[in-house]
């Protein structure tokens, strides 16, 4: 456990807070950001430690099929015709948006496959699962492309903040 600068006594980790997550969408389908997460204290709301991840998820292969669709060449040529300065941007519009749970395991296992019987040489792992959608501005098209990404951490490895 441990000890939080604003509380008098060893405190217990709150895990429950839900992921930071930042993302962007590039114009050829790549999404790229970050997930923080964050363990509080459960008596006062403290920071005490973070861990922080790196977000790649190359969707490029679906959103060039949907580009080469007929409703988004259609739509696309009818917006041209209406006006001539929106052409120039069309083709490039792209939105994400993301949904991030938290995980959390016990390792109870040692890597011989025999049960640890001591919670003393159990690890404890921390992470995400995140999915993400992309959908076209462009044609008004929902859920494009569609990915997943997943990473954790050990409870040793989170960085401190106090």
């Amino acid at each position: 456990m441990p000890k939080c600068p604003n509380c008098p006594q060893f405190t217990e980790k709150d895990t429950d807070t839900e992921p930071t997550v930042e993302i962007e969408v590039l114009d050829l389908g790549e999404v790229q950001g970050s997930v923080r997460l964050v363990n509080c204290c459960s008596e006062c709301g403290e920071e005490l430690e973070e861990c922080n991840f790196d977000v790649e998820i190359d969707l490029t292969e679906e959103v060039a099929e949907h580009r080469k669709t007929k409703a988004h060449t259609k739509a696309i040529v009818a917006d041209a015709i209406k006006s001539r300065p929106a052409l120039a941007n069309k083709g490039n519009r792209l939105t994400v948006q993301a949904d991030c749970s938290r995980s959390d395991r016990t390792q109870t296992k040692d890597r011989k496959g025999k049960p640890i019987t001591s919670s003393r040489y159990m690890k404890r792992f921390y992470g995400y699962d995140l999915t993400v959608t992309i959908d076209c501005d462009d044609c008004g098209a929902k859920q494009i492309a569609t990915g997943t990404q997943s990473d954790e951490t050990s409870a040793s490895g989170m960085e401190s903040l106090v």
